[in-house]
């Protein structure tokens, strides 16, 4: 296994879908369509039969769970060739972009150079309603929201709360010796002050002492602001991926 496809399995277990099926060493995902992630079929290795047929197969998967269609493809795999052949196109129409870039670092650094903010003081296993508000914009999620956030082993939920109120959050994951970052989101009035800074150094001292030493998180392409704000924190660019769904 290289170090693309170790990486995107362990993130794709640090985001549990509601259904989870293998085709041969793809996976196909559904939950309730909450993010493109959990709601596609990751395309790293080998389906165990003919990527056109492995397509069709991910196409009435999809069907049965009520969910568009897609494949999650990592630029430059071998199965980019196939897609592209089989007749389907980049989701140019996709929420989070049609582009993600997944970024890695060291979790020491990230402690290290975030620093702390003191509203930011612990993280909890279970999320707060603030914390959902923020993460999902209402604070009582769907069954699957609750699934994807708040499911997997080891999970943390930062926020930072100023007089009573949260306005800023964090999700970790711990999986295999790595920490998944995700929705990260502060109130735009509370910006620029570090608050996500705090957020991140509390999460990867969370993840340090669950044995976390890497930590890996995705970013859509044109979100030139969120790919600063990490890559000043140490992170750097590991690999691509895009959305693909059938023509027509």
């Amino acid at each position: 296994m290289n170090d693309v496809t170790r990486l995107e399995h362990l993130c794709a277990d640090a985001w549990p879908a509601v259904a989870d099926v293998p085709l041969g060493e793809w996976r196909m995902r559904a939950a309730g369509g909450f993010t493109g992630r959990a709601n596609s079929t990751l395309t790293l290795g080998e389906p165990g039969l003919p990527r056109a047929e492995a397509l069709r197969e991910t196409v009435e998967f999809a069907t049965r769970h009520g969910i568009p269609p897609t494949a999650h493809v990592v630029i430059g795999s071998a199965a980019e060739e196939s897609v592209a052949a089989a007749g389907w196109a980049v989701d140019e129409e996709h929420l989070g972009g049609a582009e993600s870039a997944v970024l890695t670092g060291s979790v020491a650094e990230m402690a290290e150079l975030a620093g702390r903010v003191p509203e930011v003081t612990a993280v909890h296993d279970r999320p707060s309603p603030g914390w959902w508000r923020l993460a999902v914009g209402s604070e009582h999620p769907s069954w699957a929201q609750r699934h994807v956030l708040a499911g997997g082993p080891a999970v943390g939920f930062a926020a930072c709360e100023r007089d009573g109120r949260t306005v800023g959050a964090v999700r970790g994951a711990v999986v295999g010796g790595l920490l998944h970052i995700a929705r990260l989101a502060i109130l735009p009035e509370f910006r620029r002050r570090r608050l996500g800074f705090g957020l991140l150094a509390a999460v990867a001292e969370w993840a340090r002492g669950r044995g976390a030493r890497e930590y890996a998180l995705q970013v859509a392409t044109h979100n030139t602001p969120a790919i600063r704000l990490y890559q000043g924190l140490g992170a750097v660019e590991h690999h691509r991926y895009r959305y693909w769904v059938p023509r027509g």
